[in-house]
């Protein structure tokens, strides 16, 4: 039925409702297919419009009806991130269930690739739907591991939702959505994974983890959202090299950097946790200022968590003082973050700053007081083992290494 495809084509529903409401069209019409296999059903569905799918049910269309390749009106819907044609399909009790045949896409798998979690959350709720958002497509694909591959943040979060298993691994790698998170550069799948609960440590057969994908495909930002999730970026593989190692041999400058303050950030958390724990109120103002106000993370020496002073504003004249990491962030023109709202900085501003050797070299006062902190560093593990070594021989017993109250400066691992 042509003139009711091109009303539906072209958005004119209360014409469409008319043509399918007609008592005079013959049985049959309502499924009529044009050149390229598409009945009224699938346009309805490619264009969101649920009223008509459920039009098109009351006057005896067939909803299932196959495209060539055997795309459904529901496929179409789930496709293009229609929530509510879907309800309309279920409760015309459409097949929700039957996989594309070439690829065995569900109705999940082509939601999560395409970035619908909205879709996800309605699956989730219609009975006897929710085991579909687990199931493989013909390649070992979860629409965990789809949505993941292609930085769908939200429908991560939609899958969690729904107690979709985030860590199952697929195909002859074992890889997990982290690992595919990682290869393709999508920082905010591996925060969503994270919040989710998923182990972004997981080791493939030779012992690569997230990070060591990272690190082999140069992803600097998915390098710092791992950091920043507390993922180990040490682990190395079966042979012995680290993601360091990688890095550092294939020339990854800025990775490398990363897995270098990541180092200086261990070692940093220790001078700052023994002045957090001292009774100096000088020794804990420090340690206030030795981490940066938006991550929380330690300032070190070098690379994305060097501390950087910002341009100055009306309410901080000096500039505040954040890592390279949250400054350009906070910069970047085409970002939003929650520190812009203290004062927005020009274009022409914020590009000077991340282009300048101030950025570049960090703020010199600020990067004396952390190379003089970390100097520390090194003596904490051998000041800690003099410690325990002192109270066992003075005890008799093997104690636990630590400083008195007396000594707050004394480390204690």
């Amino acid at each position: 039925m042509e003139e009711l495809r091109d009303a539906i084509s072209d958005g004119e529903v209360a014409r469409a409702l008319q043509i399918i409401r007609d008592p005079g069209r013959t049985p049959g019409e309502l499924d009529g297919q044009d050149l390229e296999g598409y009945a009224p059903a699938h346009l309805a569905a490619m264009g969101g419009h649920a009223d008509l799918i459920a039009a098109l049910h009351a006057a005896g269309a067939n909803l299932n009806l196959p495209l060539p390749n055997g795309g459904t009106p529901a496929h179409l819907a789930a496709r293009d991130g229609h929530a509510a044609v879907i309800v309309a399909l279920h409760a015309a009790g459409a097949d929700l269930n039957t996989p594309v045949p070439d690829e065995n896409w569900t109705l999940a798998h082509l939601a999560a690739m395409n970035g619908y979690a909205d879709v996800i959350t309605t699956l989730a709720g219609l009975p006897g739907h929710d085991a579909a958002l687990n199931t493989p497509d013909g390649k070992g694909w979860t629409p965990a591991h789809l949505a993941a591959r292609d930085g769908h943040a939200t429908v991560i979060v939609a899958l969690h939702a729904a107690g979709v298993n985030l860590d199952a691994p697929f195909g002859r790698t074992r890889s997990t959505p982290a690992h595919l998170a990682a290869m393709r550069g999508h920082p905010a799948v591996i925060t969503a994974l994270k919040v989710a609960g998923a182990n972004l440590d997981t080791q493939l057969e030779g012992g690569a983890t997230p990070a060591f994908v990272a690190a082999a495909h140069n992803q600097v930002a998915v390098l710092n959202a791992l950091w920043d999730a507390g993922a180990d970026l040490d682990l190395p593989l079966a042979n012995g090299q680290t993601p360091f190692a990688k890095a550092t041999g294939q020339g990854y400058t800025e990775a490398a950097e990363i897995f270098e303050a990541a180092r200086d950030g261990r070692a940093m958390e220790r001078v700052l946790s023994e002045l957090e724990r001292s009774t100096d109120v000088d020794d804990r103002n420090r340690a206030t200022e030795l981490r940066c106000l938006v991550s929380y993370r330690p300032f070190t020496p070098g690379g994305p968590s060097r501390p950087v002073r910002m341009p100055p504003t009306t309410t901080d004249p000096a500039g505040l003082v954040l890592s390279a990491h949250a400054a350009r962030g906070i910069m970047h023109t085409t970002r939003r973050h929650p520190f812009r709202s203290r004062e927005a900085w020009p274009l022409e501003v914020a590009q000077a700053f991340l282009a300048s050797p101030a950025f570049e070299m960090g703020d010199a006062p600020t990067l004396a007081l952390v190379r003089h902190e970390l100097a520390h560093a090194a003596a904490i593990p051998a000041a800690a083992a003099a410690a325990a070594g002192h109270y066992s021989a003075f005890l008799g017993t093997p104690k636990p290494s630590g400083g008195s109250a007396k000594e707050p400066r004394n480390p204690q691992p």
